[in-house]
């Protein structure tokens, strides 16, 4: 399963720039990349399809559009 090519699917149903897994965040924190993860906000845990369980996930959203 392409769990990347999952979470990019996500952006769409959640309206966001960006989708990451929790461990993709967890191993940006360990190299020391705080600054690159700005703006993140972590989100309900996700099922995703050929994956078993969910999976807990950070977004970047998009801005509201004004109307």
């Amino acid at each position: 399963v392409n769990v990347a090519s999952r979470l990019e699917n996500l952006t769409r149903d959640l309206n966001a720039r960006l989708v990451i897994s929790d461990d993709v965040r967890r191993e940006v924190l360990k190299e020391g990349g705080h600054a690159c993860l700005t703006g993140l906000h972590e989100h309900k845990a996700q099922s995703l399809r050929g994956v078993e369980g969910t999976v807990d996930v950070w977004v970047f959203e998009r801005p509201k559009q004004l109307i």
